[in-house]
């Protein structure tokens, strides 16, 4: 009873005060509280106007927003914690995160390590941590721990884990021979090799230790290139120049900084002489052949397939060098375009004596070609002779006994004997201020089909001893000789595949780039880009014609650069084929799987 007295009392006094301040406002407008009155006069009642709860999220550090990017490097993975600031005057960044903590995620989504750091300094709006065992593709969260206003606060966000990215200079376009102070053009093609994260760089050309010229800030897409372009360089002193592309200032830092660099030569000259010539070729293709014996039950075979080419130019110049030679550039070309190319520098005889200078250089290549260089100078006729001797076989050698296959012996994959048409070699000689050389040219003959079978048997009694020993192949040779064209001169001093540009303002064309790895097990990048935006169709083939995969069919844009993944960990060793066709044309790559 009592308690209900009380609670009537103060009913009874809440409604006599509301009649009297009714009274009191009658016939007034209600009054409009001022947010900012009640923010300063410490009002703690209800607000009418203003963003009192706003200011409250910001009082409790809702203001802050983290953002994180991980990268692996070489030996390490960086955490990058990026923090900003809705309000940066009224809540300035703070100088350290208290405490950052990491935590991997596996591919439920479950928590498999945590990694703890404190005292994290904060330096432009961004930390960072280096931590093992971090791998691209991981998933991570990060936790941030903050004070705002002597209160900690909590900050999340979320990451996978990409390779840092590596730039590489894939390749440069550059005249062999200019003459002095005349501008001229270089093209790099610069690639990301990586195929996870974008990237900005520096891109310069120097002469020697000397700076030409910078592109600043070239912008590079994951797994993509781009093309820089030299406009207008002028050299003015005769002789060879030692040039090179270099690669700086990488943003993000790089995965790998020892490939940024790609070295030429340029010769500054004004004449050059023709020279006397001889080339010829030896080529056969489609070759077949098996050898070896089966008795009772012992048994051994072994069987080569491919194509086998050498080809050998002679060059006769009406000087003797002197050692060392300053430089020697060479190219062969075929209809499918340029074979190989390189150059040799500074080269010093081997043999040297009264009457003679030899000097000898053996040059293998990646793909299993080897290119032999003689220069013999005589000194009593005061002629040089100049000989290369290049082999480039594709071919597959392999053993097997008792029925199994045991090893595959060797195995060569050189595209640089398929010749078509015609072979041309053109050549460059620098020695002492004195230039020589231009292109060579023999056409190619009609193949003509050649098989030889030499197997027989011989009954021993209680077994029949068979030797075998067959081939067929299909055989073009030819020679030709006469003098050098000067006009024509090799395209670049260094062997390398010149990918399809990205760059818009560059001419395009249609190019079906030969898969990396080669050889690869069990998967290969293949990629391409069509000259006009139109229908493609991209499939691999085995060695017998049949389809094994279809990786891309519909409509391609001009100018971009399409790339694709084959998987082929469910096929056997061997042989396949890329086929593009697009534009109405076909285009084809050899790829060679090694399980």
């Amino acid at each position: 009873m009592m308690k209900f007295r009380s609670i009537l009392i103060v009913a009874l006094a809440l409604a006599v005060m509301a009649g009297s301040l009714a009274a009191h406002n009658k016939g007034k407008s209600p009054r409009k509280i001022d947010p900012q009155w009640m923010k300063y006069k410490g009002h703690k009642g209800p607000h009418i106007i203003g963003s009192w709860k706003d200011h409250k999220k910001k009082k409790h550090g809702d203001v802050y927003e983290i953002s994180a990017s991980a990268l692996r490097g070489a030996s390490a993975t960086d955490v990058y914690v990026s923090i900003e600031s809705d309000d940066p005057v009224k809540y300035p960044l703070p100088e350290e995160f208290e405490k950052l903590q990491i935590k991997v995620l596996n591919n439920k989504g479950r928590v498999v390590a945590v990694k703890n750091f404190r005292h994290v300094p904060i330096t432009d709006g961004e930390a960072v941590v280096s931590m093992a065992g971090l791998f691209p593709q991981m998933k991570i969260v990060v936790q941030a721990n903050i004070k705002v206003r002597h209160k900690e606060r909590v900050l999340r966000a979320s990451t996978t884990v990409l390779f840092r990215p590596d730039l590489i200079v894939n390749d440069v376009q550059s005249p062999a021979e200019v003459a002095p102070n005349t501008p001229f053009n270089i093209l790099a093609v610069i690639r990301e090799m990586k195929m996870q994260s974008d990237v900005t760089a520096n891109v310069s050309l120097w002469d020697g230790t000397t700076l030409l010229t910078t592109a600043s800030g070239v912008y590079v897409p994951a797994g993509d290139q781009v093309a820089v372009l030299f406009e207008a360089v002028t050299l003015a002193d005769a002789g060879t120049h030692d040039l090179a592309i270099k690669i700086a200032d990488a943003v993000p830092a790089e995965y790998d900084v020892n490939n940024n660099e790609f070295a030429f030569s340029v010769l500054v000259t004004n004449a050059i002489q023709p020279v006397d010539y001889t080339l010829s070729y030896d080529y056969s293709k489609n070759y077949v052949r098996s050898f070896g014996y089966s008795y009772c039950d012992d048994s051994d075979i072994t069987s080569t397939t491919g194509s086998f080419t050498n080809w050998t130019m002679d060059a006769y110049f009406p000087f003797v060098t002197t050692s060392p030679i300053d430089s020697i550039r060479w190219e062969a070309v075929s209809g499918n375009g340029s074979l190989t190319r390189g150059f040799i520098s500074e080269f010093e005889a081997s043999t040297s004596n009264a009457t003679i200078d030899i000097y000898t250089a053996y040059l293998p290549d990646d793909d299993g070609s080897y290119l032999y260089v003689t220069l013999y100078a005589f000194k009593t006729s005061g002629q040089s002779q100049l000989n290369f001797f290049k082999v480039a076989n594709n071919y597959l050698y392999v053993q097997v006994i008792d029925g199994d296959t045991t090893s595959v012996y060797e195995q060569e994959q050189s595209q640089q004997g398929d010749l078509v048409d015609f072979l041309e070699v053109r050549v460059l000689f620098a020695d002492d201020g004195q230039l020589a050389g231009g292109s060579a040219r023999v056409d190619m003959t009609l193949f003509e089909t050649v098989s030889d079978d030499f197997s027989w048997s011989e009954d021993q009694g209680d077994c029949i001893y068979y030797y075998i020993d067959t081939e067929s192949y299909e055989r073009s040779m030819a020679s030709g000789s006469g003098q050098t064209d000067p006009n024509v001169l090799p395209s670049g001093s260094v062997k390398r595949t010149l990918p399809t540009l990205a760059t818009s303002t560059l001419p395009q064309a249609t190019d079906l780039v030969q898969n990396y790895p080669n050889p690869f097990n069990p998967s290969t990048n293949i990629q391409f880009t069509i000259e006009h935006s139109g229908s493609a169709v991209l499939k691999v083939y085995d060695m017998l014609g049949k389809e094994v995969a279809e990786l891309f069919r519909g409509e391609a844009t001009e100018g971009r650069t399409y790339q694709f993944t084959f998987q082929a960990a469910n096929l056997a060793s061997g042989m396949y084929y890329a086929k593009l066709e697009a534009g109405g044309k076909q285009y084809v790559k050899k790829m060679l799987l090694m399980k």
